[in-house]
This record gives C-alpha cells, sequence and structure tokens, in this order.
C-alpha cells in the first residue's frame, strides 16, 4: 500500500510537469468568458497557482533576434512583434518564427497589437504605418506623416489608431482608413501613447519633456512639464479619479490628474544605486519594473515596496515591456536576446498546492453527523469546458463502468470455461480450434478491431454506428431505453472483450495445465474421485490465483481502458473525455484521471489480496507484505 502511494504521487508530479506548460494561457481563457465575475477569476488565479503579484514568477522562453529596432507582445502574451531592419517578424512564446511581415522600405520603428490580437500595426523609417491581420495579411497602408513613425497605440475597442512621428505630430486613424485627426504642438519626436481606459483620451508624451493630454475629438486638455525626455506612460484609476503616471528619464516617475495638477512625484533613482536604463508600468496597474545593468526590479505602484527581481541575460537591457493582461514581461537584452517572463509559481509550488486543495476534510463533519460533506477537497476546474472537473467526471463514470463492467463479465464467463476446455482436451481437436481463434484475437489491436466493427454497421442496418441512444430514445418507455442502450452497447463491447478474452483464455489454460501435472491431481484421480471433481475443486481452485492477481489490474482499467471503443464509437464515457483532456492539456482533468486510475490500482490489488486470502487457505493477510 505505502509502495503504491510513493508511486501514485510521483506519477502525478511527473504528469504535472508535462501538461504543465503554460498556466498564463489558461487563466486567458477563463478571462475571455464573458460570464466569469473578477472574484471567481481571482479565485482561479490562486487555484492555477498564479501569483496575484509579481513576486511568483518564471522564464518562459529566450530567443535570439537580429538587429532588433522594435517589439511589441500580443495582449495575451502568447506572441512577440520584433522590428529587424525592414522587416517584422511573429514569433511565439517558446521562440519559434511565426511569419515574416514585409513591405516597408525602410528600418521599423514602431509596433503595436490591437486589444483583441487580431490587428497589428507596423511604424517605419519610411514615415508609412502598415495595418496587417494576425494571419499577416496586409490590410491598409496608412501614408501622411513627414517623419519616421515612432510610436503607435490602438484605442480599446481596436478602431482607432494613434501614430506619433519624428515629425512632432500625432496623427488618430481609422482602422478600417483614413485619417482622423491631426494633433500639433509638440517641439520633439513623439516616443509613447497610451489612450484612456474608456478610449475618450490619448496622452502622448515626447522628447521635449512634456506630455500632452488630447481628447479624441483633437481638442489640447493639458501640457506637463517634465524635467527629461518620457519614458513611460500609463493611465490608472485610483481610488478617486483617473490619474496619469509618467516617468521622465528613467528617473522620476509623477501621477497627474487630469486637472494638470501633480500628485506624486518619486525619485526611482532612491530605489537603485546606479541609474536607471529602462522603466515600465505593468498595465495590472499594480507594479512598475526598472533595470539597472542586466537586473530588472519589480516594484509595487501603491507604496514603492520591492517585489522582487530577475536577471536579464546581458546588461543594459534595452526595453522593457508588459503584456496587456499583466500576466507577462518581455526584455531586450545588450545581446538582441529576447526574455518572456509570466506571473507564476514554482512546479513544486503549485503541485504543492493541487494537493493541498484536493485533500482537504472537514472532521468536524464527523460529530455533526454528516459523512458525506468530511470530504471538502477540490480537483478543480476543466480549462477546456470551464467547469468543475468533479462534476464532468461523475457524469461519463456511470457510462464507462457500463460498458467495461458488460466488456469484464463476457470476457471472464466465456474465457475462463474455454481455457479449461483447451487444457483438459490438450492438443485435441478442440484445443487447437481455440488456440487458433485466441492467437487471432490476440494478434489484433483493438483499434483493428473496432475498425472493423465500425466497417460491419456501416455496411449493415443491425447495428447502430455510434453514440450511446438512438434519436428518439427520449421518446421511448422504460423497457424501450435499456434496450436501445443494450443495440447501442453490442459492438463497443465485443471491441473491448475480443483481446481481453483471447488472453484471458490462453492465462487460464496455461495455470490449469500447470496445476493438472501437479501429484496432487494424479492422487485424486487415483483415489477414484469424479473428473469434474478434479477439475473445477481441485484444479481451477488453485489455478485460479494468478487470475485474481490479473482481476486487480483490470479493476484498475475500468474506468480508462475503454478509451480506444469509446472514441471510436463515440460513446460518451470516461475515456474519451481524458483523451480530450490530454489534446487540450487540460491540467486539472488529466491529473484528476490520473489520481482515479492509480487510486483504482492500490484498490484493485488490495481487493485481490482480500480474494485470494478468501480461496486459497495457504495465504493468510497476516503474512501479506
Amino acid at each position: 500500500m505505502f509502495q503504491g502511494l510513493i508511486t501514485l504521487f510521483l506519477a502525478s508530479l511527473l504528469t504535472f510537469y508535462i501538461v504543465d506548460l503554460a498556466p498564463g494561457d489558461y487563466l486567458d481563457q477563463f478571462k475571455n468568458n464573458p460570464q466569469m465575475s473578477q472574484e471567481r477569476l481571482e479565485e482561479l488565479r490562486q487555484e492555477f497557482g498564479l501569483g496575484n503579484t509579481w513576486g511568483d514568477r518564471s522564464a518562459v522562453t529566450t530567443f535570439t533576434a537580429k538587429d532588433i529596432t522594435a517589439v511589441a507582445i500580443k495582449p495575451d502574451g502568447s506572441q512577440i512583434l520584433t522590428g529587424e531592419a525592414n522587416t517584422v517578424a511573429l514569433w511565439d512564446d517558446q521562440g519559434t518564427v511565426l511569419k515574416t511581415l514585409e513591405g516597408h522600405q525602410g528600418a521599423i520603428t514602431a509596433l503595436a497589437f490591437s486589444a483583441d490580437g487580431e490587428l497589428i500595426a507596423s511604424g517605419s523609417a519610411d514615415q508609412t504605418i502598415k495595418l496587417w491581420k494576425a494571419d499577416g495579411t496586409l490590410v491598409k497602408t496608412l501614408e501622411g506623416h513627414q517623419g519616421a513613425v515612432t510610436s503607435l497605440a490602438f484605442s480599446s475597442d481596436g478602431k482607432t489608431l494613434a501614430s506619433g512621428s519624428e515629425d512632432r505630430t500625432v496623427r488618430l486613424w481609422k482602422t478600417e482608413g483614413g485619417l482622423l485627426q491631426t494633433l500639433t504642438g509638440h517641439t520633439g519626436s513623439i516616443s509613447l501613447l497610451a489612450y484612456s481606459p474608456d478610449g475618450s483620451l490619448l496622452a502622448s508624451g515626447g522628447g521635449d519633456k512634456t506630455v500632452r493630454l488630447w481628447k479624441t475629438s483633437g481638442t489640447l486638455q493639458q501640457t506637463l512639464t517634465h524635467k527629461g525626455a518620457i519614458t513611460a506612460l500609463q493611465f490608472n484609476q485610483n481610488s478617486e479619479e483617473l490619474v496619469l503616471n509618467t516617468i521622465a528619464n528613467h528617473q522620476t516617475w509623477q501621477q497627474w490628474n487630469l486637472e494638470g495638477k501633480s500628485l506624486k512625484t518619486e525619485d526611482l533613482n532612491q530605489l537603485h544605486s546606479q541609474p536607471i536604463t529602462a522603466a515600465a508600468f505593468s498595465p495590472d496597474r499594480t507594479t512598475f519594473a526598472t533595470s539597472v545593468g542586466k537586473t530588472v526590479r519589480l516594484w509595487s505602484q501603491k507604496d514603492n515596496q520591492p517585489l522582487g527581481n530577475f536577471e536579464g541575460k546581458q546588461g543594459p537591457l534595452e526595453r522593457l515591456q508588459f503584456a496587456d493582461n499583466g500576466e507577462r514581461l518581455v526584455l531586450i537584452n545588450a545581446d538582441q536576446s529576447v526574455q518572456v517572463w509570466q506571473k507564476d509559481r514554482s512546479l513544486i509550488k503549485q503541485y504543492g498546492l493541487w494537493l493541498k486543495n484536493i485533500f482537504t476534510f472537514d472532521l468536524s463533519q464527523i460529530w455533526k453527523g454528516h459523512w458525506g460533506q468530511i470530504y471538502q477537497g477540490d480537483f478543480g476546474e476543466s480549462f477546456s469546458y470551464q467547469r468543475p472537473v468533479t462534476a464532468l467526471i461523475w457524469e461519463r463514470i456511470p457510462n464507462t463502468l457500463l460498458l467495461a463492467i458488460a466488456s469484464l463479465v463476457i470476457n471472464w464467463s466465456i474465457a475462463i470455461p474455454l481455457g479449461i476446455v483447451g487444457a483438459v482436451n490438450q492438443n485435441q481437436w478442440s484445443d487447437r480450434i481455440l488456440r487458433i481463434f485466441s492467437y487471432i484475437g490476440q494478434g489484433f489491436p483493438s483499434f483493428i478491431t473496432a475498425l472493423l466493427l465500425l466497417f460491419l454497421a456501416q455496411s449493415t442496418p443491425l447495428f447502430p454506428v455510434g453514440d450511446m441512444t438512438s434519436i428518439d430514445h427520449a421518446d421511448l418507455n422504460w423497457f424501450g431505453k435499456i434496450l436501445d442502450v443494450g443495440w447501442h452497447m453490442i459492438l463497443p463491447t465485443l471491441a473491448l472483450s475480443v483481446t481481453g478474452f483471447a488472453g484471458l483464455q490462453r492465462i487460464t489454460r496455461g495455470n490449469m495445465l500447470d496445476v493438472l501435472r501437479q501429484n496432487y491431481i494424479q492422487t485424486a484421480r487415483a483415489k477414484g474421485l469424479p473428473e469434474n471433481k478434479v477439475i473445477y475443486t481441485h484444479a481451477l481452485r488453485n489455478a485460479v490465483n494468478p487470475l485474481i492477481t490479473l482481476l486487480g489490474f483490470e479493476f484498475s482499467s475500468l474506468l480508462g481502458g475503454a478509451f480506444i471503443a469509446e472514441f471510436f464509437f463515440n460513446w460518451p464515457g470516461l475515456g474519451q473525455l481524458l483523451l480530450k483532456a490530454v489534446q487540450a492539456q487540460d491540467l486539472y482533468l488529466v491529473m484528476a484521471g490520473l489520481m482515479m486510475g492509480a487510486v483504482m490500482l492500490i484498490v484493485g490489488n488490495l481487493l485481490a489480496d482480500i480474494l485470494l486470502a478468501v480461496v486459497d487457505p495457504r495465504i493468510k493477510l497476516s503474512n501479506l507484505n
């Protein structure tokens, strides 16, 4: 039992490592569910092993590009854009180039994703802006700037694009094509642009040491003067009003209200002993990052408390940029390598949190007499189905048990008698025929058997092609429903039974032959006992021990071993559910299936040991290891 538990934990930890590749991506699936509340998202963040801040983090990937002139990260953090000379490269988060976008005649100087990630904007020294679909199709080319395009920003609804240029102007464009506004007033190149959350305001920062706050109708609302070039911009909603965060020359962080009043000024140099080379605000509006050399430090926006630090590959770092979902951070090293970091917890922390969730008990329910409420474990929520894993599994277990138990009963009720017949009539015609059938049965893989049976169903009207019930199942009476399900069970049960029956029949035959050669069998015959009593009382009882051990292993595969038949015959069972979970990397659903199979293996072996003690008086439970 102890060895089985150790094996269970090691196997589940290995599965956790293999399947758990990018938990941040899974959380984004829940974020895209319109019925998901913010409170539930926070619960899932904790359940998935994701931290609320960057205090927990891990490196996703590192890859090397050439001559990077601009960078942007997709809102969900799954893809990265880099500008390399006059070409835009689209990378996945594992460092593989997905597409290259060509068409500019000058170096790429600015890049941006739309909020939904479906549009890409690229600005160039050739004074043009190109809009691309996510698949790399060119949508529009926007012309009008008299200098290199230096900054780009999409509005939250993706209908408007703002561009800044070395010609000291900001232009607002429809993403469908067409100029909306030209905003003038800066006396230096525009380096940064930021939309307010509702898209009604636009902030532009430039090398002229000012931030200008515009209404998107084109009206200048405020001019905010700084002591250095603007290097970071972000709108933020505090408890009272909408404010604007700015960082000048990577050194001074200021917070402004919309009337142009400075609410807070922080000298970031006090946080470091060396000059800061890059700074960025996290879109979750709780964190900002600074870099000195190759070290990135993360700070709380609320009180400037350090949240941790990590090392880039080579300093000084040229740029920091957060994904819009706030889960990932891209940094550009001095050697032009790109690193992607994400909020995360280590594998051991995530696994420990998962174990804590599933092994939760409320012992106080014992004294209250609520025995069904003692276990309070939670196997998590399915990424694919966005439903509790426990509910999904309990829906499928009856269907799989119905199929598996039917197959088990057929296998044992036919294979054991035929194995006895083969052993008693060794090398006679009946034994030879049975051996031929067993060889054929074992030689056919389960999926080949399923395909042949499926072909039979399609070629004849005798059997249904798939599913568990007919279309008119709901209209049948209770007896008709039983017959309907039984009719649909025939072919899947046969597909499961053929290989198992052949193997079990051969094992039974071999065990019986060994026992029939023993001296005590010859003694029983010499005493004149009837042959039936010799076979079924003395021989079979001693030959059945290995079969009982085998039954313990088959018990563990009752729920998961039917997935081939379920897949081919579209049987709505647990095996099909777990197969889809593996294909979709649905971590918690896979882990629940693994745990259930492992527990059933342990229970099956325990039952086998108990049955061995019952059928064989030579075995005592006190002697079992």
